[in-house]
């Protein structure tokens, strides 16, 4: 499902030829409140750099990564100001980006990381995600940043969050956990997805019938302790 912001645009995403010619433009309305996006194509990098002289924010990238990527967009589009950051996020998503926000030094800055690079980069994306509060979640759920965030039910039973588990599928960026011994799942994703999956799971979970539909209490605590013995036992055999 494209994002909202991304409506009339179409992003595809293209090899690019040597010393491409850059078509696409932005232009500020006369009170500065509105950003243009004109119809072309442009390198990847170049987009960055225009996100970066809009809106004052410091990225880090491998320009040998992202050169090689490629925004064609088909009609125009008139984004906020306010909203560009959140464009721009839609924008990456397309091209198999995602945007990582951290603090160093006080300021904040973003790394933009492409899916598909070298294994030691995929393995540090999830441990690099923001991590916050379900209030802070709720105020970027249109943003394609990584976070991670924790949700617990009220009524889904014990054992639910085998299926939930499956809901996300790129293992590069998303997981969904449950922590041993709590009815507490870690998630970790963009934030549209993170905070679609949690609007599904406090829908069913606010259904009253499901109380009714799942495991005894008795068997939970079976299965949790039988999971907590398989834990163990799987990390006495790593460390041997």
């Amino acid at each position: 499902m494209r994002n909202p912001l991304v409506a009339g645009v179409l992003i595809a995403l293209a090899a690019i030829a040597p010393e491409p010619t850059c078509a696409i433009a932005t232009t500020l309305d006369q009170e500065g409140s509105t950003v243009e996006v004109v119809p072309g194509d442009v390198p990847l990098l170049d987009f960055v750099r225009t996100v970066h002289d809009l809106t004052g924010e410091t990225f880090f990238y491998e320009p040998q990564v992202l050169e090689r990527i490629k925004l064609s967009v088909l009609g125009s589009a008139r984004v906020p100001r306010d909203r560009l950051l959140a464009f721009f996020d839609a924008c990456l998503r397309q091209c198999d980006v995602v945007r990582l926000e951290r603090t160093m030094g006080g300021t904040r800055v973003h790394e933009l990381r492409a899916l598909g690079q070298q294994a030691r980069g995929q393995k540090a994306m999830k441990s690099l995600a923001r991590i916050v509060t379900s209030e802070e979640l709720a105020a970027i759920s249109d943003r394609q940043e990584l976070v991670t965030t924790t949700w617990a039910p009220t009524r889904l039973p014990g054992g639910f969050d085998h299926g939930v588990c499956q809901f996300f599928s790129d293992s590069s960026i998303q997981s969904i956990r449950r922590i041993q011994g709590t009815r507490h799942l870690v998630m970790t994703g963009c934030a549209a997805e993170v905070a679609r999956c949690i609007e599904l799971l406090e829908r069913v979970d606010a259904d009253p019938a499901v109380a009714s539909q799942g495991m005894d209490d008795e068997l939970e605590k079976r299965v949790a302790d039988l999971e907590q013995r398989v834990e163990a036992l799987a990390a006495g055999l790593r460390g041997r």
